[in-house]
Parts: C-alpha cells; sequence; structure tokens
C-alpha cells in the first residue's frame, strides 16, 4: 500500500472515530434512559408473570410518591408468640421511593409505629401514644393482643383509627364532651373533686329524704348545734313508744310545774311509782289530795303517818273528848 493510501486510511479512521465521540458525547444520557426504561420493562413483567390478567400492576416498591408510605409482603399474627402479644414478618416499608425491609419482630406494647431515621430496619413499641417526627408513621395498634392495621384506608379500617385507649385529653377540645355523650351513671364519686358540687349545682327539692338518705345516715354528728327547732318536728312525731328510751325523761328533763293532773292518766301513779318519801308537803299545793278523787278508802293508815305529822290544826274535835 503506498503512501497516500495509507494516510488516506489513517484519516478515515480518525474521522470515524471523532464521529463516534461526538455522537457518544451527544446522545449517551438519551442512551442511558432508554436502557434504564427497558430493564424496567422487563423486571416488571418478571415480577406480574405470565397470566394476562396480572398484567399491568404496579406494586408499592414501583411508587415514588414524596412524603408517602406503603407497606407490603406482611403477615400480622394475633396473640403471638404469646397472649396479648402481635408479631410481623416479612414486612417491607415503602417511603419516598426507598424500599426497607424491616426486621421480624413482636410487641406485647400498644402502639407500634416506624421511623425512617433513628430504627429505618426495625419498629418501635410503646404503651403511650408517641409524638411522631418528620416521616415517622403509626404501623398498627395492639389491644390486647388484636391488631389492627393504622396504614389502611379501607372501610373495614374505619372503626379502628381510633383505638381504644388512644384519645388523651389533649386531643379533644373544650367543651367537646356534652351531655349526650355521657352515659347514665357514668360520672360518679372517684370523678368528682373535693368540694365540686355547689349549693348553686342543686335543683330546690333534689335532696331528699326518699332517695337519697339511707337509714342512719343522718345522726347526731350530723347535725350542728341547735339545729332541729320546734317548726321542724311534726305534731305527733315524737311518741313515747318510739323516741323515748326508759329512763330518757327524768326530773331534769321536766320543767316545773309541767306535770298537771290532766297530764296524769286515772290509776296511773300506785305505791310502786312513788319512792319512799317521794311526795312531802312541799310537793303538795294546798288542797291538792282531797279524799274526793285522790285517797280511796283505807289508803292512809297509821304506818303511813309520821310521827308528830297530825298536829291539832288538822283535827276537827268539835262533838269529840279527848282523853
Amino acid at each position: 500500500m503506498t503512501l497516500a493510501k495509507k494516510t488516506l486510511a489513517a484519516i478515515d479512521e480518525r474521522i470515524k472515530s471523532t464521529v463516534a465521540e461526538v455522537i457518544k458525547a451527544q446522545f449517551d444520557h438519551y442512551l442511558k434512559d432508554i436502557s434504564f426504561r427497558i430493564e424496567q420493562a422487563y423486571d416488571l413483567v418478571d415480577r406480574v408473570g405470565a397470566g394476562v390478567t396480572e398484567r399491568g400492576k404496579v406494586y408499592a416498591e414501583d411508587l415514588n410518591l414524596l412524603g408517602r408510605h406503603a407497606i407490603t409482603g406482611y403477615t400480622l399474627t394475633n396473640n403471638s408468640p404469646v397472649a396479648g402479644s402481635i408479631a410481623w414478618a416479612d414486612l417491607k416499608m415503602v417511603y419516598s421511593g426507598s424500599n426497607y425491609d424491616i426486621a421480624n419482630g413482636n410487641s406485647a406494647m400498644k402502639y407500634i409505629w416506624w421511623s425512617p431515621t433513628t430504627t429505618p430496619l426495625a419498629l418501635q413499641s410503646s404503651n403511650t401514644k408517641p409524638v411522631l417526627g418528620p416521616g415517622e408513621v403509626l404501623l398498627f395498634l395492639n389491644t390486647a393482643g388484636s391488631g389492627k392495621v393504622m396504614l389502611s384506608d379501607t372501610n373495614a379500617s374505619l372503626p379502628t383509627a381510633i383505638g381504644d385507649g388512644s384519645v388523651d385529653s389533649g386531643a379533644i377540645i373544650a367543651k367537646a364532651v356534652t351531655q349526650t355523650a355521657l352515659g347514665d351513671k357514668v360520672v360518679g364519686s372517684g370523678q368528682l373533686g373535693d368540694l365540686a358540687v355547689t349549693a348553686g349545682k342543686i335543683n330546690a327539692g333534689a335532696v331528699n329524704s326518699s332517695n337519697l338518705f339511707t337509714n342512719g345516715v343522718v345522726n347526731s354528728t350530723v347535725l350542728g348545734d341547735n339545729a332541729v327547732v320546734a317548726g321542724k318536728i311534726a305534731t305527733g312525731g315524737i311518741s313515747a313508744a318510739g323516741q323515748f328510751a326508759n329512763g330518757v325523761v327524768n326530773t331534769a328533763a321536766i320543767g316545773d310545774d309541767q306535770i298537771v293532773t290532766a297530764k296524769i292518766a286515772q290509776n296511773a301513779v300506785g305505791t310502786t311509782e312513788l319512792a319512799l318519801n317521794a311526795v312531802d308537803s312541799t310537793i303538795l299545793k294546798d288542797g291538792a289530795v282531797s279524799t274526793a278523787n285522790k285517797l280511796g278508802s283505807g289508803v292512809v293508815t297509821d304506818t303511813k303517818l309520821a310521827s308528830g305529822a297530825v298536829t291539832p290544826t288538822k283535827l276537827n274535835v268539835l262533838r269529840h273528848f279527848l282523853y
């Protein structure tokens, strides 16, 4: 080959090499994008399988949604490994287009959640509701061994969106709980603070003996000094049979001149009712004892008269002689 031909061949190869480099530099990113999309298509076909009905499905791992969570491939078992616990296995988290294989685990705690920053490959749990930070999400709620999936928006999951015991005082706005929200007898003595019930909260006549006071509730220690006055005692309310025990009414309880003839029944006072020397001249008013209505025949004998008790002024000696 002549020198001229060799020179022309070298120039031709140089031109081809230069053109190839220019084409590669200009179209390399397009070629990479085409290669990526072809690779994705092959991967999708491999996962979908041969069935015609399966074609066109998009899995959670294929999504790249900023700030969104998805879980896939897992099983949740109630009361495992012991009663009161829940267990999860083969759980995969998808968050903002990144996939995380979560370690299998179990917990008897109420709240189970995931954090992409502190424990991206494991779940956390607590019996107190967690304060979730950026990217963190509540996954499961354990109610006495029954697991509820919180990352679900099917109709069946709506009643469990608020789990048992998950609403605390911070989640309830002021005056949100009304009378219609409270069941009968819900508020008991344990819910009332000291001095919580004031006079202004009690309707007139609400406190009465028929429904609030059991037998023996109101006693002497409950009543203040001078609390029971005459106007509070019904006529006939105090009777000898029910209110006075033997010996309750004594001489100290009876005022002067309180016992008059109208208060003493006929034959009520016999010899057994009068102590020895109980009735003397200082007790009897003038004319109080007469033969007509107070002294029976033979009642006054010589043993009943003290020595010197009958003086001459007490004797009517008309027509009688004394020796």
